[in-house]
């Protein structure tokens, strides 16, 4: 039933508990990367719609700017949580659709 609700495709012959619960760790994992890269498309849209093309998303790809100390980027972390948490909360059904 697990299997079904996931959407595992069994492999031939296997039925066993084991092979299921190899199969589903898998679904999740791939449910997980998909959600993780559908977040970051997602975010990268919204700051191009607010900045167009004054923003270098390129170079934004590459991750924090170089040169930072590690408390820099902790104080940057908790500065923008507050407005990621509310933007994580709008964009949720988009990315994490629920199912019934």
């Amino acid at each position: 039933m697990v299997c079904d609700d996931l959407e595992v495709v069994r492999s031939e012959g296997t039925s066993s508990l084991a092979a299921c619960a190899v199969e589903i760790t898998m679904r999740v994992h791939q449910l997980e990367w998909n959600a993780l890269h559908a977040r970051v498309h997602q975010s990268f849209a919204i700051a191009r719609s607010h900045c167009g093309d004054i923003i270098d998303l390129e170079t934004m790809s590459l991750g924090f700017t170089p040169g930072y100390e590690a408390h820099e980027l902790d104080e940057m972390e908790t500065v923008v949580a507050p407005v990621s948490q509310d933007l994580a909360d709008k964009i949720e059904n988009i990315v994490l659709p629920w199912r019934c």
